[in-house]
């Protein structure tokens, strides 16, 4: 019989087990890990040729079936999931990637510890005040004019920009100065999926082995493979699963966490009190995410006042303040098959409510989760 050499590459599963047990006592004895990502951990879950396809191993908490897929954009991987876990129980203390993709974000991971060098695809930013926009799919390159997106603020009026910069580009300073300091105290870096052709990327790897600190790389070949303290050669995807078990932690199912912001405040008007009631999706204090392709609101006082919303931010006037409980539906622009979703919602004047929303797409369905309460300012 002929040998199947397309299995070669990888470790096998008693090698793989082994590497993952060294790394997982090293990740418990460092101080300061730091996780390095590229594009191989994209779209890694299982190969044919690999020696853990199939393998009780490899428990991916979620899977799609192809025509699930189809019409969806892209999901966050079990490594991401498996990133964004260490990080919430402080085993890794920082992320870099290199990837545009966004998934990173979209897997739950807080932008505070992570650095996109080369920019996230799915955001646009105002030039003049910063305000992010997060969209489920790529900034429409198509309409764009340089790096401009022909998008205005909806905050000050500025133009919006796309946040990725090409291979051949220097990287935004702030992107590459947290990634330097971070990488200056780490005493183990992981690096998954990551090539590093890039010399700036590389250097920063092999000055922390000068260092005398460990470097691990998962991939088939790498330009660090020579100072590796250790070298998997095998999918992300199945070594985070068997460190994960060996740290005994559960790797999250994914689920696509929505928040939906209600204000409601006054706006000067020389004839009477004029109330604005906002509806949004938000992720964090200066970033909109836009997510909704209608909004249809129903008062629920004796006017019975209804109106469907068509424009983001969704905005809309009343002669005084909306007190009354308003009955809610979003309409979701639908990339990852959201169905409609109704609330109700009860303001005071000056008043922020979130609700946040987690969504399964496997189950396609909707948990409501907190409710959170703020004045504006």
């Amino acid at each position: 019989m002929a040998r199947d050499h397309s299995r070669d590459s990888y470790d096998s599963h008693d090698v793989l087990l082994k590497k993952a047990s060294q790394i997982t006592k090293w990740i418990k004895q460092s101080k300061h890990v730091i996780v390095f990502t590229g594009p191989g951990i994209n779209n890694n879950q299982d190969s044919p040729n690999s020696p853990l396809s199939g393998s009780p191993l490899l428990s991916s908490p979620q899977r799609l079936t192809k025509k699930e897929q189809a019409p969806m954009h892209a999901t966050p991987t079990l490594t991401h999931m498996a990133i964004m876990k260490l990080v919430e129980e402080g085993k890794v203390r920082y992320v870099i990637s290199q990837n545009t993709d966004g998934l990173h974000r979209k897997s739950g991971l807080s932008p505070s510890f992570l650095s996109e060098l080369y920019g996230n695809s799915n955001i646009d930013n105002c030039t003049i005040c910063g305000r992010e926009y997060i969209r489920d799919s790529e900034v429409n390159l198509k309409q764009s004019v340089g790096q401009t997106t022909r998008r205005a603020c909806t905050v000050c009026g500025g133009t919006l920009q796309e946040s990725t910069v090409k291979r051949d580009e220097p990287f935004p300073l702030g992107r590459l100065k947290r990634g330097l300091e971070e990488t200056e105290q780490a005493d183990l870096c992981i690096v998954l999926g990551a090539t590093l052709t890039d010399d700036i990327e590389y250097n920063i790897f092999v000055k922390i082995a000068q260092r005398g600190y460990k470097v691990v790389t998962c991939h088939k070949s790498t330009r660090l493979d020579g100072i590796a303290a250790v070298k998997v050669s095998a999918k992300p995807d199945h070594l985070m699963s068997a460190i994960m078990r060996q740290l005994s932690l559960e790797i999250p199912v994914w689920t696509l966490r929505r928040q939906i912001e209600f204000s409601q405040k006054e706006i000067p008007d020389q004839d009477s009190k004029t109330y604005q009631l906002e509806i949004r999706g938000s992720e964090q204090a200066n970033v909109n995410i836009s997510i909704l392709e209608s909004v249809e609101v129903q008062i629920n006082d004796s006017s019975q006042r209804t109106e469907i919303l068509t424009l983001d931010p969704f905005v809309l006037s009343n002669k005084g303040p909306i007190t009354s409980e308003m009955f809610i539906k979003l309409n979701f622009k639908g990339t990852y098959l959201e169905p409609p979703l109704e609330l109700t919602v009860q303001l005071n004047p000056e008043q922020s409510k979130v609700h946040v929303l987690d969504y399964n797409p496997i189950k396609k369905s909707w948990k409501r989760g907190e409710v959170v309460t703020n004045p504006l300012p």
